[in-house]
């Protein structure tokens, strides 16, 4: 991954369409522990691939989202780049 492509915000809400729109035309991967964020971001982006890390108590303590199954759940970062070199 090059620095330039790796995007950390921290109200991903309000800028994810901005970043995502930049990448439109290509293949994209969103990293988040928020299932209501990736959700989001499946429902404005198919094609995006959305990746849960299931860490920690907030895991835990999120409800499911009916119908919603993220392309890929890790528990860690280090593992998102193995599903990342998978598909490519």
């Amino acid at each position: 991954f090059t620095v330039e492509h790796i995007h950390i915000m921290q109200n991903k809400s309000e800028l994810f369409h901005t970043v995502l729109t930049h990448y439109k035309n290509e293949e994209v991967y969103i990293i988040d522990d928020a299932l209501p964020i990736l959700f989001e971001v499946k429902q404005h982006f198919p094609t995006v691939k959305v990746v849960w890390m299931e860490r920690g108590e907030w895991a835990t303590k999120q409800a499911k989202i009916p119908g919603f199954t993220p392309d890929a759940t890790v528990k860690n970062l280090s593992d998102s780049i193995s599903i990342v070199r998978e598909e490519n």
